[in-house]
């Protein structure tokens, strides 16, 4: 009998400890994904960005990190700010427009905004993009009142994106993307310039063969391209 016992009492034990080491694991897991959703939610928060710009010329390059890994080619400058919403980067817009003399402002930004606004209550979403699209505006306002005429690029979507941005918010995101869009669309006229750079990155109905370097970001070759359209674009102004 006693044998029996202690066999039972290290059962009782061992199911103990796992309970206690899976409740350990979800509380970490959950405070992970509670900072995950504060890092992300508070971009959309107006802060202090440096007012940093690399190369130089008539064109500036504007936007998240999408612009910061682009190979800007001689006579563009660029400044971008890996994981920024465009509302952030609405507020150094004004100050890096007057460090050049630039012919062009090319603004590509807004995902980031949106993947954010993803994570947010129902209620709290719509009014979330449209203080994004609102930045947009402030940014080619601040070119026009400089005579720099600005071209806004619409938000490419995610390309091949993982489980895990399609289980938290691939819906949203697919819904709100189209939305976006068509609000900076609207901003055509009166000077400024609205260019979709998905064609550069397409192949018949889907998406290029190596366009992507993650589900985010482009490769090389896929930036190859859309400095090809983008050129092309702007010289046809």
């Amino acid at each position: 009998m006693a044998g029996s016992d202690g066999t039972v009492r290290r059962k009782v034990q061992r199911k103990s400890w796992l309970a206690f080491a899976a409740l350990a694991a979800l509380l970490i897991i959950s405070m992970r994904a509670g900072e995950f959703w504060l890092n992300r939610v508070s971009i959309l928060q107006p802060t202090t960005l440096a007012p940093t710009a690399t190369g130089g010329g008539e064109v500036l390059l504007i936007g998240d990190s999408r612009v910061a890994q682009w190979p800007a080619p001689a006579g563009w400058a660029k400044a971008g700010y890996s994981g920024q919403s465009v509302i952030r980067i609405a507020g150094v817009a004004p100050t890096l427009l007057r460090q050049q003399a630039y012919r062009t402002v090319v603004i590509q930004a807004g995902i980031n905004d949106l993947t954010a606004i993803c994570l947010l209550p129902l209620r709290e979403r719509d009014p979330a993009q449209a203080r994004s699209v609102a930045a947009v505006s402030s940014i080619v306002a601040s070119a026009r009142s400089l005579g720099v005429v600005p071209v806004v690029t619409l938000v490419v979507p995610p390309i091949e994106p993982d489980l895990a941005r399609r289980l938290l918010m691939g819906r949203c995101l697919q819904a709100r993307i189209p939305q976006f869009n068509a609000s900076l669309l609207s901003l055509r006229g009166r000077g400024v310039r609205v260019i979709d750079l998905s064609p550069a990155l397409r192949q018949g109905d889907g998406w290029g063969v190596g366009v992507a370097r993650n589900d985010l970001h482009w490769t090389a070759a896929a930036y190859e391209r859309l400095t090809d359209l983008l050129q092309s674009e702007l010289a046809l102004r």
